[in-house]
Order: structure tokens, then C-alpha cells, then sequence
């Protein structure tokens, strides 16, 4: 199977994942900007000053990834395009402990590896 790089769908995952719960449980500055639970827009010019987003040369090729996403929203006219999510971040979760490592596994056992010389 051929997996392919596109751009624009390389762009929209690494805003997904910047408004995904496990970033937002961490990333005091994002949550902040979302007003936690209130989900409040977020301006995309501050989401393109990120450190991989800077690799993004083109705003217009961000917004048209961001119209297809499934979680987030994209609003706002031409040039003053705000984000959020389709369904905002839960606090109580974050707060109570539930953390993305309580949702994740830790896998092993996929058979043994052998380090051996070439003769």
C-alpha cells in the first residue's frame, strides 16, 4: 500500500491535534484561549504562529483543510478566520484525572527480536 503526503491534509491534523483532548489537557495557552469548556473561537492567525504551522506558507491552503474536519469549526470572513471545536473540551475530565494516558494501552510481546552479525 502507497500512503501520500498531502498538504492539506497534513495541515488540518496538526490544528486537530492542537484542539484534541490530549494537547488541551496540557497546553495552559490554547485552553486558555478556548475559555476551557466555553469553547470560545480562537483566531487563526494565532493558531499559524505555532511552531509547526510556520511551515504553512499559505493561510488560504489551512482554511480549506479546516472546512473539511470532522471536530473542528472554521468560521469567521475572509481573512479573520476563528477555530474551535465541534464539541468542546471537557474540564470536569480533565480535572478528574481522566487523562489521555488512562485511554491509552501499552503494548509488547510481538514476537522476539534477535540481534545478529552478518558472517
Amino acid at each position: 500500500m502507497v500512503y501520500l503526503w498531502h498538504p492539506t491534509a497534513a495541515n488540518m491534523q496538526k490544528v486537530e491535534f492542537y484542539f484534541g483532548d490530549t494537547n488541551l489537557a496540557t497546553d495552559t495557552f490554547l485552553f486558555n484561549e478556548l475559555n476551557g469548556g466555553k469553547n470560545n473561537p480562537v483566531d487563526l492567525d494565532i493558531i499559524m504562529k505555532f511552531g509547526r504551522m510556520k511551515r504553512c506558507k499559505s493561510k488560504a491552503v489551512v482554511v480549506t483543510a479546516l472546512k473539511e474536519s470532522k471536530t473542528l469549526n472554521i468560521t469567521g470572513e475572509e481573512g479573520k478566520e476563528k477555530v474551535n471545536r465541534k464539541v468542546p473540551f471537557d474540564e470536569n475530565s480533565a480535572k478528574a484525572g481522566v487523562s489521555h494516558m488512562e485511554r491509552s494501552i501499552y503494548a509488547k510481546g510481538f514476537g522476539k527480536y534477535f540481534l545478529t552479525k552478518e558472517p
